[in-house]
C-alpha cells in the first residue's frame, strides 16, 4: 500500500514541478503559497517521529529535491519574504535526522558553486554533466 501511495505522490510532485517550471506569470503571493505548501508537504512526511520504512523514507529525496528546485526558481522570479525563509529554516531543523536533507543540500551547493565558477572563469570551467552527477 505504501508503494502505491509513493507512486501517486511522485506523480503529483512531477505535475506540480512541471507546472511551476512552465509558469511565467506567477505573482509573489502565489510563489509564497507554493513554497509554504511544499514546506508543509515535506514537514508532514519528514518530521519526527519516524517509522522504519514509512512513506517518508521512500519520498524523502524526491520531496526535498522538488522543494529546493522550486525554491531556487522562486528566488530567481519572486524572492521569498523573510517569514517564508524562516519557515524553511525551522522546518529543515526538524528534518535534520534525514540524511537525504544533507545530500540534497550538498547538491544545491555544488550546483550554485559551479554556476559561480563558470561566471567567474568562463562557461567551460566546470563541466556540468560530469562533475555534478557524482553528488
Amino acid at each position: 500500500m505504501i508503494n502505491r501511495q509513493a507512486v501517486l505522490c511522485h506523480r503529483v510532485l512531477r505535475v506540480l514541478q512541471n507546472l511551476i517550471r512552465t509558469s511565467e506569470n506567477l505573482e509573489a503571493e502565489t510563489w509564497e503559497c507554493v513554497l509554504l505548501f511544499l514546506i508543509a508537504i515535506n514537514d508532514a512526511l519528514l518530521s519526527p517521529p519516524t517509522i522504519q520504512e514509512d512513506i517518508g523514507d521512500q519520498l524523502c529525496e524526491r520531496v526535498l529535491s522538488v522543494l529546493f528546485e522550486i525554491w531556487l526558481l522562486a528566488c530567481e522570479r519572486s524572492y521569498p519574504s523573510p517569514p517564508v525563509w524562516k519557515s524553511l529554516r525551522n522546518a529543515c531543523q526538524s528534518w535534520r535526522h534525514r540524511p537525504s536533507l544533507f545530500t540534497q543540500w550538498n547538491r544545491i551547493n555544488m550546483f550554485l558553486t559551479c554556476k559561480v565558477l563558470n561566471i567567474m572563469y568562463g562557461p567551460e570551467y566546470v563541466k556540468w554533466g560530469t562533475n555534478l552527477t557524482k553528488y
